[in-house]
């Protein structure tokens, strides 16, 4: 088995390429979709029946390496900075990239060139670099094959990667594929055809950083990145379906830029980010069923909620460690029962994080990735297709009355009613930010969000709330020797406080109630589609 990324980056183009953000960039860059193959480069892939009907020429192999450079410090990784030397073939090129850009300069050999980086010496980072004497923490051999593939008359580039990473005590393999495509050069879809072409005789799974950012974090014993969702840019006169394709391929790539921190586990923001990009999935699916074939559509939409709730586990048990636990312990006092409670719950996540990781690690969930990226490129209307301008508000309109239809008799609401509340919010939330750019500054847009945003916080602390005492109610069935007198004392202080934050849950229900949406109130009526649920 091996792994491969397609990650979205929202810093500067050439610094998500340094720092291995395999790029999936909808502003006209180049699109990159590469493949990870833990046990070395298949023997049978050049030649497999894939490659062999699209390549078009020969193979030309090359050889690079690069020396990444930082402080003792690592004062240039902290900054977002990335300094190396990469050599390609005869020749020796010094790059700097930060998040203002990126300098290349010809140079001598491996070693700095203290004259390139004078030339540079408006740019923050030289200050640093020189004061401190930046030393080469990481190095990089690999032997690259490429060649041209034609994947329906769409011009891919498709390079394979063999070498190793060095850092002093250790070093890992490299076995890569990369696809790419050159700028405005056809859809990201094909390359995901492409690879799922490959996948059916050389099966990858999925990661989230190149060689040069793999060896970067093992030289600093670092966890992976973690990445937010980019904002799309959008424009009214858009037709819907292109609002759509880049909107949801962002999603995409918001989840699979948090892959690889979700999978080792030492940020929580990994597994978070990556069911929060989950989520955006899911609501930005439910806008296209009134116009979409519904079979597909439901399926990876299911695939999606699956996914998310294979993770939901580890993600309780983080909140449980890192806010809900500390705060109980800071107001009770230390006490024994905490500890061996804390010791059993650590247990339990390092469990869950292994489900995270056999998940995000299986054959499925790869095939998921492959499928929602190739049908992201067929998004079609059956009929006329509608401008931004127009679909937007619609779609907003219904989105705000689903959640005022689930929040009727908003006192009597059970707690699986209030969750659905919550998941309708969070819909309601993400549809709204993924138009903002359509509804401006209006006056009545800062209050609204502020308030929807408001409900949201008051019902996920109550979610929270209810997730940890289910949690706690399972632990003690099974393994609370030692902890049960502190599983009693932490499920107590939780119920007390969904009693205690009852009066603000409504406050914040009916502030958002009287909430004037900012868009335009008389719109044709909506598909049937989008009033459902």
């Amino acid at each position: 088995m091996g792994r491969g990324w397609i990650v979205a980056f929202r810093a500067h183009p050439s610094l998500a390429k340094a720092m291995g953000m395999g790029s999936l960039s909808l502003d006209g860059s180049d699109v990159s979709l590469a493949l990870r193959f833990d046990e070395g480069i298949p023997a049978g892939l050049e030649t497999c029946a894939a490659i062999t009907a699209m390549r078009r020429g020969r193979f030309v192999t090359r050889r690079i390496a690069y020396r990444c450079f930082d402080t003792a410090d690592f004062a240039l990784a902290r900054a977002g900075i990335v300094l190396l030397v990469e050599r390609i073939g005869r020749r020796f090129i010094q790059s700097v990239t930060a998040p203002s850009g990126e300098r290349r300069d010809a140079v001598a050999g491996f070693a700095l060139d203290a004259m390139a980086l004078d030339a540079g010496a408006a740019a923050p980072w030289r200050e640093g670099v020189l004061a401190n004497a930046a030393a080469p923490i990481c190095a990089i051999s690999l032997r690259r094959r490429r060649c041209r593939l034609d994947a329906g008359g769409v011009t891919v580039d498709f390079a394979l990667d063999a070498g190793r990473i060095r850092v002093p005590g250790r070093s890992l393999p490299v076995a890569e594929a990369r696809l790419t495509l050159g700028a405005a050069q056809g859809s990201p879809g094909t390359l995901f055809e492409v690879a799922q072409r490959i996948f059916t005789d050389h099966p990858f799974s999925l990661a989230g950083v190149n060689p040069v950012a793999r060896g970067v974090a093992m030289a600093r014993a670092a966890a992976p990145a973690t990445a937010g969702f980019a904002r799309v840019e959008l424009t009214p006169s858009m037709t819907a379906d292109a609002a759509m394709r880049r909107l949801l391929w962002q999603c995409q790539a918001h989840i699979l830029a948090n892959h690889e921190a979700a999978m080792d586990g030492r940020d929580p923001e990994g597994v978070h980010q990556l069911r929060v990009g989950l989520r955006r999935l899911r609501s930005g699916l439910r806008l296209l069923r009134p116009v979409m074939p519904t079979t597909p559509l439901q399926d990876l939409t299911d695939e999606a909620g699956a996914v998310a709730a294979s993770c939901g586990v580890a993600r309780a048990f983080d909140v449980l460690l890192d806010e809900t636990l500390p705060l109980i312990e800071s107001a009770c006092g230390a006490r024994a029962e905490f500890g061996a409670l804390r010791m059993i719950a650590t247990a339990r996540r390092a469990e869950a994080y292994v489900g995270v990781c056999e998940t995000l690690g299986a054959a499925r969930y790869v095939a998921f990735q492959l499928a929602l990226g190739i049908w992201i490129g067929t998004i079609a209307w059956p009929d006329a297709v509608p401008t931004l301008e127009r679909f937007a508000p619609v779609a907003l309109a219904a989105a705000h009355r689903r959640v005022l239809r689930r929040g009727r008799h908003f006192r009597a609401l059970e707690p699986d009613a209030l969750h659905r509340l919550r998941i309708a919010a969070k819909v309601l939330r993400y549809t709204a930010e993924f138009f903002r750019p359509l509804i401006g500054h209006r006056g009545t847009a800062k209050p609204y969000f502020k308030r929807l945003s408001r409900l949201q916080a008051r019902l996920g602390a109550y979610n929270d709330m209810v997730t940890t005492e289910g949690l706690l109610a399972r632990m003690g069935e099974h393994d609370a020797a030692g902890a049960d007198r502190a599983i009693g004392l932490v499920i107590g202080w939780e119920a007390r406080g969904r009693i205690e934050t009852a009066k603000q849950r409504h406050d914040a229900w009916r502030a958002f109630r009287k909430a004037d949406p900012p868009w335009p109130r008389h719109l044709p009526p909506p598909p049937t589609a989008l009033t459902a649920g």
